[in-house]
């Protein structure tokens, strides 16, 4: 009927290239649709112990700053200037300010 042409060879190749794309891309077929997943609950059934803030609400103060198994998630958090890192444990402190009210570079020179 279509003479030289090939159609059902070329029909297999698309399929196979079809086949191919959809896992290398990991999209769902089209053709097997699955139902939903049930979302599972994952938040826990009773707040997690921190022995710290419980010691603090015994003896009715706030709890002093500490890592808490309480504390919020903050996922992907990125700064506009970058990344936020400790400062060195021994920073040099700045040079004492002159008496004369110019303010002197590292190298000894007055800045203006």
């Amino acid at each position: 009927m279509f003479g030289a042409w090939d159609y059902e060879a070329q029909l297999l190749e698309l399929q196979r290239h079809r086949e191919w794309y959809l896992i290398n891309t990991q999209q769902p077929d089209p053709y097997f649709a699955l139902a939903p997943e049930p979302e599972m609950d994952w938040s826990p059934r009773r707040p997690s112990r921190c022995h710290e803030c419980e010691a603090a609400a015994a003896a009715m103060r706030e709890p002093a700053f500490h890592r808490c198994v309480r504390d919020a998630v903050t996922v992907g958090f990125r700064s506009h200037v970058g990344p936020i890192e400790r400062p060195p444990k021994k920073s040099p402190s700045p040079p004492p300010a002159s008496p004369g009210g110019r303010m002197t570079a590292s190298l000894g020179m007055p800045v203006y």
